[in-house]
Formats: C-alpha cells, sequence, structure tokens
C-alpha cells in the first residue's frame, strides 16, 4: 500500500484543496487512505467522497 507522501505533488494538491473546503475538517491524508482503503467501484467512491472521478482513478491505481 503506497503512503500519503509517495503521490505525486499534482494529488497531493488536489487533495488538500478538497479538504480544505471539507466542514468536518477532514485531512488530506485521511481522505487519501479512505478512498484507498474502501471497496467499490470509482464512480461509487466518487459520489461518496465528494470528489472527482479523476482523482480516485489516480488514487486506486496505485495499490
Amino acid at each position: 500500500m503506497k503512503d500519503y507522501e509517495d503521490l505525486e505533488d499534482e494529488v497531493k494538491q488536489e487533495l488538500e484543496a478538497i479538504s480544505d473546503n471539507d466542514p468536518y475538517g477532514l485531512s488530506p491524508k485521511t481522505l487519501f487512505k479512505n478512498i484507498l482503503c474502501s471497496t467499490g467501484d470509482d464512480e461509487t467512491l466518487s459520489k461518496i467522497f465528494e470528489v472527482p472521478l479523476s482523482l480516485v482513478k489516480r488514487i486506486k491505481e496505485r495499490e
């Protein structure tokens, strides 16, 4: 399993931007780990976590 620190800077920046607007204060690392460890198809995860489908695919392809 990949670590947050191993992500490309572009993916980290996208996660940080999403987390900055999260009303519950979810950290980028937690969001990354939640997406990475969740099962289900990419489209469903995109809806559940309210993130772009492309971001889910980029995170999941790193498994």
